[in-house]
């Protein structure tokens, strides 16, 4: 991961996690490329010796700031595809309320998600298997709360059709929140709100109408 020495000790850990929490902070205000190393030893209170003894730039960072945040992630969706939860929802609640908290989970973690997305894209070595893993098995937990609808799923493979459809809608958060500066999703004037509604109403429909292709 970059990581000069592994922290051993619990104060080196210590050490380690100030780091990646001030880093973590300051991805709230601003862009990883835009944030400096001096930003980030005044904000977490630990010296450049100390850092350099365990990352030989900035960008070694980027691999254990995914880490971090595929650990965080991991908590959460424990907490979020609990069926019992979910149960008292029909189809399209089931539906709303995974799309809605897509848009509000991208927006509140913009400048994390948009600097893991990248290091997945520019380095995608840099990603442990363990966190692809995660990433599977989170996909495969929010497709199991569709699927518990599949008599109202018209697609010939209800399988394939809810996993595509939940990459659609991540992939949805991705342009237009985390990357909704750029010229293509710019050009679509929609709001948080009006996003996760309309996300919510295409992936009903894709899963519920059945079109001869």
């Amino acid at each position: 991961m970059g990581l000069r020495r592994p922290p051993l000790q619990a104060r080196s850990e210590e050490t380690l996690d100030r780091i990646l929490r001030a880093t973590e902070a300051l991805l709230d205000r601003k862009a990883f490329e835009d944030i400096g190393i001096s930003e980030i030893l005044e904000r977490s209170g630990v010296s450049a010796s100390s850092f350099y003894a365990r990352f030989k730039s900035r960008d070694d960072l980027l691999p254990w700031v995914y880490a971090r945040y595929s650990d965080s992630e991991r908590r959460l969706a424990a907490s979020r595809f609990d069926p019992g939860r979910l149960a008292h929802l029909d189809f399209a609640g089931t539906i709303r309320l995974l799309t809605r908290e897509a848009v509000l989970t991208y927006r509140a973690r913009r400048g994390l998600l948009r600097t893991v997305a990248l290091l997945a894209r520019s380095r995608p070595s840099a990603v442990s298997r363990g966190a692809l893993r995660e990433r599977a098995e989170q996909y495969a937990e929010a497709a199991g709360l569709l699927l518990r609808f599949r008599a109202e799923i018209l697609h010939p493979d209800p399988e394939l059709a809810v996993t595509t459809g939940i990459l659609m809608i991540l992939s949805l958060c991705r342009e237009k929140v985390l990357f909704g500066d750029a010229p293509h999703p710019r050009s679509v004037d929609i709001d948080d709100d009006a996003l996760s509604l309309e996300a919510a109403r295409a992936l009903h429909a894709y899963l519920t109408t059945c079109p001869r292709f």
